[in-house]
């Protein structure tokens, strides 16, 4: 079962289409072990993390559906009071028990430390306004920080499209939590950015390992755009443009019927094998960029992968050993969720495609009796004659 890489339209003088015939991917990736020959380090294609290991090639990653490769997702606990409206979530570079989160806009300002099963283990006040976070990454707190021990918080969201200007906050994780009840301004950088086609609301960011910011848009008709911005701190009333790199339609992974009722709500990007992960309100699908630099991720493989019957999904992050976590905005205290990545062994699978062999869905039928919480699937829509 090939997973073709999507026809994604774009417009003319952006990156073409990586051509069926691509898919033995000779591209190498500009990573931690030094440029490609002809890759500028200091271009954006040089943006990939790493060089993705032989389990997760882009073979692989054709050869099978997401829920051979991801189990249901499991509650693991539920959210601490005062998550209310949880619109971001990342995973700690310090603590693999340790997850960050946040809430969405008319809410205070402030972070939430919490453990893997949703117990709370710090709330930080933090000395920036929240008039819509939306998303919030791990990466870098310089060129030298291999670990990517910096957070960076997505104010993001522009539901009317209307702001002149959005920003990205970034700060180093404490290590211990001990007594830590607020952040200084002085702990804070800020980014004040504009995008090159004007305002636009967003949900969805992650950054790489040489610091770039890269934001998807949330835009009407199941259209995704893709935006970046190398991380530099900006002065009072200094606003640095974005650039516009590529585009996508939801249609491309999701069902037709589908994806004219989804948005993209969040992102992760997984540094060790050069993924992303993408949540709308009721689906999830990742990219393996296998070689390719972020420049040129939606000509890179996708699948839809299992997530859970929410009322709507707005968090994802990509948990330690590969699998991942999400959970919902809600008034009530909501579930967290994490599906687990499976063996080798387990690609044999107990699921298959709902439709056409070329464009497999990536969660399919459940084992009996398996699913906790539901899941909700799609199919992607069938290849043109």
């Amino acid at each position: 079962m090939l997973m073709f890489p999507h026809p994604a339209f774009r417009p003319p003088l952006l990156l073409t289409p990586v051509l069926a015939g691509a898919l033995a991917l000779s591209l190498v990736a500009c990573g931690d072990g030094g440029p490609s020959p002809g890759c500028d380090p200091g271009d954006l294609d040089c943006s990939v993390f790493s060089t993705p290991s032989p389990t997760d090639d882009a073979t692989a990653f054709e050869r099978a559906p997401g829920c051979a490769v991801y189990g249901t997702p499991r509650q693991t606990g539920r959210l601490p009071t005062g998550l209310v409206e949880a619109s971001g979530l990342v995973r700690s570079a310090w603590d693999p028990g340790r997850l960050w989160v946040h809430n969405d806009s008319n809410n205070p300002a402030e972070l939430f430390a919490i453990a893997t099963d949703g117990t709370l283990l710090a709330r930080i006040d933090m000395p920036v306004g929240n008039r819509d976070w939306e998303d919030i990454a791990r990466g870098p707190c310089d060129e030298n920080d291999a670990q990517g021990r910096c957070i960076y918080l997505g104010e993001i969201g522009d539901n009317n499209a209307t702001h002149p200007w959005i920003e990205v906050y970034r700060f180093r994780e404490p290590q211990s939590l001990d007594g830590v009840t607020s952040l200084s301004r002085s702990q804070i950088e800020i980014m004040r950015v504009r995008y090159p086609d004007g305002p636009r609301d967003a949900e969805a960011m992650w950054v790489d390992t040489r610091q770039n910011v890269w934001i998807a848009s949330k835009e009407p008709g199941g259209l995704t755009r893709l935006y970046t911005i190398p991380f530099r701190a900006t002065v009072p009333e200094q606003i640095r443009v974005l650039t516009f790199v590529d585009q996508f339609l939801l249609r491309d992974v999701l069902s037709e019927e589908d994806a004219r009722t989804q948005r993209v709500t969040a992102a992760d990007f997984e540094a060790e094998t050069g993924r992303v992960i993408f949540r709308t309100r009721d689906f999830a699908f990742e990219f393996a960029l296998a070689g390719r630099p972020l420049t040129r991720l939606f000509n890179a493989p996708v699948r839809t992968v299992p997530a859970a019957d929410e009322p709507q999904g707005e968090a994802i992050a990509w948990g330690p050993n590969g699998g991942y976590y999400h959970t919902s905005e809600g008034p009530e205290a909501r579930p967290l969720l994490r599906a687990l990545r499976r063996g080798s062994h387990a690609l044999s699978t107990r699921c298959s495609p709902l439709r056409s062999a070329a464009r497999p869905s990536g969660c399919s039928a459940q084992p009996a009796g398996d699913p906790v919480v539901g899941t909700r699937c799609s199919t992607r829509r069938p290849e043109a004659p």
